[in-house]
């Protein structure tokens, strides 16, 4: 019964400490704030698992590393790394058989979902376990009477000792505002955020059991199955050697098809020293650029489903994994080849988030491709796949969140390589206010390259630089914000006229 009493309060804490980090504050320092609680607690609660298991250790390195991205550059994809990493690590501490992230992520929103049943079922199972009614009475009685009194004298003194009263609000303040009755839905909203996640940490879900039944289904290594069925036809070696000729002759013609699609990019786009054009450029990687993604992802299709199942122990399948083989090669050069375009692109215009996101897809791809690879050449599963996609999808996501995107696209745009075709309008207007003091830094740069819309994209740049220079709580601090306030402090300074001057 004390375990449970305990647990509660620390749900409870939870609870409150999320609602005071969080409350009219954007994510920043507050989110390092209520990382380290809920990792030290879930990590403390579940001891008697250390070891814990790698993937445990991964998760909550990466649960502190995104809170961090959080503070360091407040980007929109630190943010959303930082609540999936968390959410995963929370699955991954309550259910250490599991090593597959999204089975780990969907227990952690289970246990989310089912925290009041499992709460309920705690209880439940105390007071089943308690001897008779008026000894679990005396047990509640001895929480209830004190907490009862002490909460009726203390409204009592709040409303006869003004003075008092004034402390116990100003205490009060830093949970749920200027008054001790004032609450509203944003504060019990998140609230119950951090009840729940707090909840999702130590208190057990049976969502586990489902989900490491559903992995055990599953395995890195591929079978061959000999099962018995009344149509014989399915297993008929003639079958199998129909179907490893159509995938012979199915490669052979994918790969020529696709040598002569790659030869023409060695000549027009890696040889080619002929300068291209804003609008030849633009329809070269905007238009071509997601088919050839597309064309991809669907090349990884095919060979999933020329080597499925038993064609996999084919004999004499050598010939069709070398056709394979080259297949997922000349993707890998495909590949290349549109990193290649979105270069040639962002060398002549600069850098866009866009841009950086092919860039980001391309490596994933690569990754993806790569594993297909070791697919064909170890007989591994698509459940191999799915695993080993997931964790670099998600690795290289987290590494990504760690640069603060936005100032690095201001910086390379205002480089001299980019001033003739610099696009002010993306600067000013598309880009958040963490690159105010670059913009004010280079405002004469700017307003020469205006030429369209002067006015409108000047007004931007001044409520963008009033923004920046807005104070912030301690709660909402990030490393954009300290540049923002260091250098446009410095400036107050030097603008400021001296003791002397102003006599």
């Amino acid at each position: 019964m004390r375990k449970v009493i305990v647990t509660n309060i620390v749900l409870i804490g939870g609870g409150l400490l999320l609602a005071n980090l969080f409350y009219q504050e954007q994510m920043g320092l507050n989110t390092i704030l209520f990382s380290i609680p809920i990792l030290v607690m879930a990590l403390a609660k579940h001891r008697h698992k250390a070891p814990y298991s790698l993937e445990v250790s991964i998760s909550a390195a990466a649960t502190f590393l995104a809170a961090l991205a959080v503070v360091g550059n407040a980007s929109a994809l630190a943010k959303v790394m930082y609540w999936i990493s968390l959410l995963t690590f929370l699955g991954f501490i309550q259910h250490q058989y599991l090593r597959f992230i999204p089975f780990a992520f969907s227990a952690a929103l289970g246990s989310l979902a089912l925290l009041p049943k499992s709460l309920y079922q705690s209880w439940s199972r105390h007071i089943a376990g308690t001897t008779s009614i008026h000894q679990l009475s005396r047990q509640l009685l001895r929480l209830i009477i004190p907490l009862g009194l002490f909460s009726f004298f203390l409204f009592i003194y709040y409303l006869a000792n003004a003075k008092f009263g004034e402390i116990i609000d100003n205490i009060l303040a830093q949970f749920s505002g200027p008054s001790i009755l004032q609450f509203n839905g944003s504060q019990v909203l998140l609230f119950l955020l951090g009840f729940t996640l707090f909840g999702a940490g130590l208190v057990l879900s049976p969502l586990g059991d489902f989900f490491s039944a559903l992995q055990e289904k599953f395995g890195l290594k591929l079978v061959r199955k000999r099962q018995k069925r009344w149509f014989e036809i399915s297993f008929n070696p003639l079958v199998l050697k129909n179907r490893f000729k159509i995938g012979l002759i199915t490669l052979a013609m994918l790969n020529g098809l696709l040598f002569i699609v790659n030869l023409t990019d060695l000549f027009y786009v890696w040889l080619s020293r002929r300068p291209l054009g804003a609008v030849e450029l633009s329809q070269y990687v905007h238009e071509g650029t997601y088919l050839l993604i597309f064309a991809i992802l669907l090349a990884a299709a095919v060979v999933l489903f020329i080597f499925r199942k038993n064609l996999n122990f084919y004999p004499d399948n050598e010939g069709l994994k070398r056709l394979a083989y080259l297949w997922i090669g000349q993707n890998i050069f495909m590949v290349f080849s549109v990193g290649q375009r979105n270069f040639q692109y962002l060398n002549a215009y600069g850098l866009t988030h866009k841009r950086i996101g092919v860039f980001i897809f391309l490596l994933i791809v690569t990754v993806g491709l790569v594993s297909l690879y070791l697919k064909v050449r170890d007989r591994k599963s698509i459940y191999f796949l799915l695993h080993r996609n997931s964790w670099s999808v998600f690795t290289i996501l987290l590494v990504a969140s760690l640069i603060n995107w936005n100032l690095l696209i201001t910086r390379v745009n205002l480089h001299a390589n980019f001033i003739q075709h610099l696009d002010v309008h993306y600067l000013v207007v598309k880009l958040p206010a963490q690159n105010a003091f670059l913009l004010k830094k280079n405002e004469a740069l700017i307003s020469s390259q205006l030429l369209v819309h002067q006015a409108y994209l000047n007004s931007r740049l001044q409520e963008k630089v009033e923004h920046a220079k807005q104070k912030k709580n301690f709660r909402s601090w990030n490393w954009p914000y300290y540049l923002n306030q260091k250098y446009f402090k410095t400036c107050l300074l030097y603008t400021s006229p001296s003791p002397r001057d102003r006599g």
